[in-house]
């Protein structure tokens, strides 16, 4: 895991320049491991960008085959998508 804010906003990057099926199991494993429902599933040609609730937050799961997979805010950097990133990469931290 990396925190980086290479894009403008805080993000946490799980895995560079990977495979989509990778992101699918990243998914798997979230739902499974960490209870995690998403609720919008869109995707285009190259990216795929799935929300979810934490923490009284929207977040996102991303990819991108260039960026690769990561977590952001959906609010990308406001002060309540800051808080509840940091305590998902806690939680990630826990597994």
């Amino acid at each position: 895991m990396i925190l980086q804010t290479t894009n403008g906003y805080p993000e946490i990057l799980l895995l560079a320049r990977c495979n989509v099926d990778l992101f699918y199991k990243t998914a798997d494993w979230l739902e499974e491991k960490m209870n995690i429902s998403f609720l919008k599933k869109p995707m285009d040609s190259n990216n795929i960008v799935w929300e979810f609730p934490f923490e009284g937050a929207v977040m996102v799961l991303r990819y991108n085959p260039l960026g690769g997979i990561a977590f952001c805010p959906g609010d990308f950097g406001q002060s309540k998508g800051h808080i509840a990133l940091k305590k998902l990469a806690e939680s990630l931290g826990n597994y």
